[in-house]
């Protein structure tokens, strides 16, 4: 099954700042400061590629070419499921009811059951 995951919502700041960075590699504030930042960006991106985990809150939108249970959610840390919509034999987008699907929120990665 193809899968895909978008990022919706880019998270709200970083989780080093510039002057910690500075200070780690020794820097006097002023000299490369977007370098430096940009570089920040960069590798908690890597870092959130590499094992799948986002450091930071972020709104995503996964995308499967499929409906099966269980699903698996293929980001986390996991904190809230919007909905789940598919698109039907009249390509119309349909919302499935919140009652008919359990999170597994124990699991890594998360699963969704169907009750």
């Amino acid at each position: 099954m193809k899968q895909s995951v978008q990022v919706v919502t880019q998270p709200f700041g970083e989780p080093l700042s510039l002057i910690e960075v500075q200070e780690h590699v020794r820097q006097q504030a002023g000299l490369d400061d977007s370098l430096l930042l940009g570089l920040i960006a960069t590798v908690r991106k890597m870092c959130e590629n590499q094992t799948g985990h986002h450091i930071l809150g972020t709104r995503l939108k996964q995308v499967m070419d499929g409906f099966y249970y269980p699903m698996h959610l293929i980001r986390y840390p996991f904190l809230n499921l919007e909905k789940i919509r598919y698109l039907d034999m009249s390509e119309v987008w349909q919302d499935v009811d919140k009652n008919i699907y359990v999170i597994n929120k124990n699991s890594e990665p998360k699963r969704i059951y169907s009750e």
